[in-house]
């Protein structure tokens, strides 16, 4: 990354990140946290607690991470709308010449066509 991108790149710490952080951050500890789901009598539907802790979380953190690109995309869509990075201006020369000039080919090669 160039000097110049980083200068103009913006707040690195939003509230955008922050939220897809914590989308990110959350399933780690739900999972990682043994006391959470450390029971041996808790049962749902015959299975162990920890089997349905589990599952229950693979659902979850789809849902969380599909979250955080949301948040992210988003804001990076906003500062590239706010900054003009998606607005690259044509000059008029070139879209004056640009038509005539596939209309000028499509004619020469019509005409080179009709002289084989």
């Amino acid at each position: 990354m160039s000097e110049y991108e980083r200068s103009t790149r913006g707040q690195v710490l939003t509230p955008a990140r922050i939220i897809a952080a914590i989308c990110v951050i959350l399933p780690f500890v739900a999972v990682l946290y043994v006391p959470i789901y450390d029971k041996d009598e808790s049962e749902l539907g015959g299975f162990p607690f920890f089997f349905w802790w589990q599952l229950l979380w693979v659902a979850v953190t789809a849902g969380l991470m599909g979250l955080a690109y949301y948040v992210v995309r988003r804001e990076e869509l906003a500062r590239k709308a706010a900054s003009g990075a998606g607005n690259v201006a044509v000059p008029d020369a070139v879209q004056d010449t640009a038509p005539d000039a596939v209309a000028d080919a499509d004619t020469q090669n019509a005409e080179e066509g009709d002289a084989e």
